[in-house]
């Protein structure tokens, strides 16, 4: 049976060394290029970062089937949900769970805009934030050079804060 686990910014997380686990998998298959060392470095203070709340999915209480890590911030004085990491277990894939985690991930930011940002190039990413109700806001180049799309969720909320 699967449930979720929801750990917020400030609690201890019991499953944050399997989620580093998967993230750097699923990290390093998408982007083979990159340097592994400061990837694992940086992948791995994010996920201890205090101010980062996570989601979990869990098959009987032990095998985690994906998870999301977040953070509140806030941006001209409004408060928005910023979404840093999604990952489902690559043999969990297309079975609904992302969009399960986000589901929750919306119920839990309640009413506040949710923003994340996916490489351009990311097709399968792009396509599927947009079936969960994401649209894109902006394109721009980030400080690594991609090109990145900003989309949010509760786009009439977001007005406000760009402004």
């Amino acid at each position: 049976m699967a449930k979720f686990e929801h750990f917020p910014p400030g609690c201890a997380n019991p499953y944050i060394s399997s989620c580093q686990k998967l993230l750097l998998k699923n990290y390093f298959v998408l982007n083979p290029g990159c340097n592994k060392k400061i990837i694992e470095y940086q992948k791995r203070r994010s996920l201890k970062n205090k101010l980062t709340g996570t989601i979990v999915y869990l098959q009987d209480d032990k095998v985690i089937l994906g998870f999301l890590t977040y953070r509140q911030c806030s941006i001209n004085k409004n408060t928005v949900m910023i979404i840093y990491e999604l990952h489902v277990q690559t043999e969990y894939r297309n079975r609904g769970i992302g969009s399960k985690i986000l589901t929750k991930f919306s119920q839990i930011s309640n009413v506040f805009p949710i923003i994340l940002f996916v490489d351009t190039k990311n097709d399968l990413a792009i396509k599927f934030y947009k079936k969960n109700g994401f649209s894109r806001i902006e394109e721009f180049e980030d400080s690594e050079k991609y090109y990145c799309y900003g989309i949010v969720k509760f786009e009439p909320l977001i007005d406000d804060v760009l402004q």
